[in-house]
């Protein structure tokens, strides 16, 4: 038992690594007993904390990662799918976003199902990246640079690092007021709140890469809301129905 209990903590501090570094979603081993349980655990931002959250990036550095912070809060992007974004993966006048790759500790590879899909753009993330892909055309032809094929760069011009995004959000949440997350929490910020809303979870699902529904509804079950008592009163009210008369109930005569 002790050496596969020592197993256990090589292999946790490895995916959590792994984890910190983006290159996995999720911890396999933590929760884990010796017998076998395992518990998954999303940490979400409430929409009051993610308004905060973004009310302090626009302050940390004179707003330079309130548009990726946005992105990730309004798209459910994975933070490599953000820092692979080109501007060509961008469509304006359809409010889209065109997700095909990942750029992760400085490699770029394909998203991690393999799989291209189109994400929607809320009207505030479009002007925003709008407005600053204005201002990085300015500020290429005062400088005499060639404008950048990245969305998110740093003053390089090279795009963003998982770890550019992940200390300006430990930065803006310790601003905020708010506990220190993982950027992929964002993710699951995006997701939660969308399904409180009451939102379709199949279009969630889609809108996040997932493989499939049932990945999306067995992570967030429980943040799916039960507000659908009127569908359900409906089967009483159906057409033609006759309903036995319930126990115990006597009729007035």
């Amino acid at each position: 038992v002790s050496g596969l209990g020592n197993l256990k903590v090589v292999l946790n501090q490895v995916f959590k690594h792994a984890m910190e570094s983006e290159l996995i979603e999720q911890n396999p081993v933590s929760g884990i007993t010796l017998q076998g349980k395992k518990k998954f655990k999303v940490n979400p931002l409430t929409e009051k904390g993610a308004a905060d959250l973004l009310d302090q990036a626009n302050e940390y550095r004179k707003g330079m990662f309130y548009p990726p912070l946005l992105t990730l809060l309004r798209t459910g992007l994975r933070v490599g799918e953000l820092c692979g974004l080109q501007w060509a993966d961008i469509n304006f006048e359809e409010r889209s976003i065109r997700v095909s790759k990942s750029l992760t500790s400085g490699e770029l590879s394909t998203t991690k199902n393999g799989k291209e899909r189109t994400v929607d753009m809320s009207l505030h993330l479009t002007e925003n990246l709008r407005a600053m892909k204005k201002e990085k055309q300015k500020e290429a032809l005062r400088k005499g640079y060639p404008f950048p094929v990245w969305v998110f760069t740093r003053k390089s011009g090279d795009p963003l690092r998982e770890a550019n995004v992940r200390t300006a959000l430990h930065r803006s949440l310790e601003m905020a007021g708010l506990p220190r997350m993982r950027t992929h929490d964002l993710r699951h910020s995006y997701a939660t709140i969308r399904l409180l809303r009451g939102h379709d979870i199949g279009d969630v699902s889609y809108q996040m890469g997932h493989s499939s529904i049932k990945i999306t509804f067995d992570v967030y079950t429980h943040w799916i809301p039960g507000k659908f008592k009127d569908q359900v009163d409906s089967l009483d009210t159906q057409p033609n129905a006759t309903y036995a008369q319930p126990v115990g109930m006597v009729q007035n005569k």
